[in-house]
This record gives structure tokens, C-alpha cells and sequence, in this order.
């Protein structure tokens, strides 16, 4: 009993400790202007040299951005190594014709011509509102936030008529399956910018499913 008391406090001591990394690392990331963030998204390794492409085009484009943290493991500085964890889709639009571009650490794929423009619609017309939603905190009552393990991150960089901005939530805030109720849950679902997320994903996983991401030779 006392083993199983001592190994509940521990438990319980773990999940603090996670959680203040977590709060700490979001608090320091909201420190960070847009401005910041901006230069530091279109200066990644695995995406410079595709968005300078369209830039030199003068083509507007969206990225999103997933990534995932493993307790308190997050992005490294370097994108050497080769890891599935980072992975970036790129979305233009050209000739009147919406296309995405897979882009990994790995390796470069292929451009898919979508078969419809909806993706691009749904940004166009929504394009304030995406830029400017902030996503609330898993809330769990009485002004707490959910002590559960976040794992999976987003970022968004648009350019739209030539200016850049950014937008970024982590995932966890927009789900409902802990052990208690998230309070801000019918709020977040309805943001634009979390609905621009599932949009893209559906759209991913039916590319995917497909196998029709190939990477280039």
C-alpha cells in the first residue's frame, strides 16, 4: 500500500513538472513577436528554397507546419538529422489550379494539383479571421488548464499580397478526450484557423491514403 502511495505521489509530482515545462515553453512562445516568428519559419532549412521559388514568382502561398513534443523534447536547431517528426505542406495556388507540396527533413515530394480550389476558397474568404484567432487553453474549470501531455504542435505562415503572417496552436487545446470536459472546447472548434487545420488535415490523409505523395528523384 505504501508502495502504490509512493508511486501515486510520484506520478502525480511528474505530470507538475511536465505541465510547468509546458506552460513555461507556451508562455515563452507567446513572448515571441509574429514578426520573430515569421523570420524564423521562412528561414527553415527544409522550406527556404521552395518559398523563395514562389516569392521570385510572385505567387501568395500558405504553410502548415506539425510538429511533436516527446516530454519536453522539442524541435531541434538543427534539421539535419533525418526525423519523421517534421513535416511541412506547402499550398499555392497557380494557372487558376490549388496545389500542395509535402516537405520533410527527409526528403522533397512532388506537387499535387488538388481537384478543386475549396482549400484556397476557405482561406481567402476567411483570411482575417485565421490570422487573428487565438486559440483558449484546455480548461478544465475553475480557471485550470488540463495537466495532460501535449504532443502535437501547428504553425501556419501565409503570404498574402506580399506580407507575411503567422498563426499556431497546440492541439491538445482544441481536443475534448481527457478525463475532464475541456470548457473552451465548442469555442475553439469554431475558430476559423481550427478549421483551416481540419481542412487540411482530411485533405492529407486522402492524398495519403492515395500514396499519391511521391517523393521527388
Amino acid at each position: 500500500l505504501i508502495k502504490r502511495k509512493i508511486k501515486l505521489f510520484l506520478m502525480k509530482y511528474l505530470k507538475l513538472i511536465i505541465f510547468l515545462f509546458i506552460v513555461i515553453t507556451c508562455t515563452r512562445t507567446k513572448a515571441i513577436s509574429k514578426k520573430e516568428s515569421i523570420e524564423k519559419f521562412i528561414n527553415k532549412k527544409a522550406i527556404k528554397s521552395e518559398l523563395k521559388n514562389l516569392d521570385l514568382k510572385g505567387v501568395d502561398y500558405f504553410v502548415y507546419y506539425k510538429f511533436y513534443n516527446y516530454f519536453g523534447l522539442m524541435e531541434k536547431d538543427s534539421e539535419s538529422d533525418c526525423s519523421s517528426v517534421y513535416t511541412y505542406y506547402l499550398i499555392w495556388q497557380e494557372n487558376n489550379a490549388s496545389l500542395i507540396k509535402k516537405i520533410t527533413d527527409c526528403g522533397n515530394y512532388q506537387p499535387i494539383k488538388l481537384k478543386t480550389n475549396f482549400l484556397n476558397e476557405f482561406y481567402k474568404q476567411n483570411f482575417e479571421k485565421i490570422i487573428s484567432d487565438s486559440v483558449k487553453f484546455y480548461e478544465v474549470g475553475n480557471n485550470q488548464i488540463s495537466m495532460e501531455i501535449h504532443t502535437t504542435f501547428k504553425e501556419f505562415l501565409f503570404k498574402n499580397k506580399g506580407k507575411f503572417y503567422y498563426n499556431e496552436f497546440d492541439h491538445h487545446n482544441i481536443e475534448n478526450d481527457s478525463k475532464e470536459a475541456n470548457l473552451n472546447y465548442q469555442y475553439n472548434k469554431n475558430l476559423k484557423i481550427v478549421k483551416l487545420d481540419s481542412l487540411l488535415n482530411h485533405q492529407i490523409k486522402e492524398l495519403d491514403s492515395l500514396k499519391l505523395f511521391k517523393k521527388m528523384n
